[in-house]
Order: C-alpha cells, then sequence, then structure tokens
C-alpha cells in the first residue's frame, strides 16, 4: 500500500509542476556594446540560429552579446563571445 501511495505523490507531484517548466519566450543579441542596436527575436523552438553581417565592422576585436528570456519572463545568463575582423586588405592604388 505505501508503494502504491508513493508512485501516485509522484505522479501527482510530476503532473503538478510540468506547468512551471521553463520554454524558451524570446532572445535579444547585439554586437560590441550598441545595446540600442540590439535585435530581439520572439522564437519558441528549441534551435536558435541568426545570422549576423560583419561587412560594416571595422578590424579588430568585437563581442556578441547574447541572452534568452523565458516564458516567465526570467532573464537567463548573459553571454558574450569575442570574435576578431582580421586586416582587410585593401588593393593597391598605383598604375
Amino acid at each position: 500500500m505505501l508503494k502504491r501511495i508513493t508512485i501516485l505523490t509522484l505522479l501527482a507531484l510530476a503532473v503538478c509542476l510540468s506547468p512551471m517548466a521553463q520554454t524558451l519566450k524570446r532572445y535579444e543579441y547585439w554586437l560590441d556594446s550598441e545595446y540600442g542596436a540590439s535585435t530581439v527575436k520572439n522564437n519558441t523552438a528549441e534551435d536558435i540560429s541568426f545570422y549576423i553581417s560583419l561587412s560594416s565592422l571595422e578590424e579588430g576585436p568585437h563581442f556578441l552579446n547574447f541572452r534568452a528570456v523565458n516564458s516567465n519572463g526570467d532573464y537567463g545568463i548573459w553571454n558574450r563571445y569575442i570574435f576578431y575582423i582580421p586586416e582587410k586588405e585593401t588593393p593597391s592604388t598605383t598604375i
């Protein structure tokens, strides 16, 4: 009898806690310290992919900043990734 009560209690607890599971609501990303130019995307998919044009960035180190928001409106950990734009080749202007 005790085993049956324990199993029923665990099942009831699992049903009660399942609505509390966190799901992705949206995410945002920005380059360097330009938070004012951040891009916010609503998303419910488990996998996230996006493309950023780097053509306007000058040579040197840069940062990609990223954070997600769950269905409760809580922000996740702020992630910052460093990357480097190498020197751009300039064509010779002499003829």
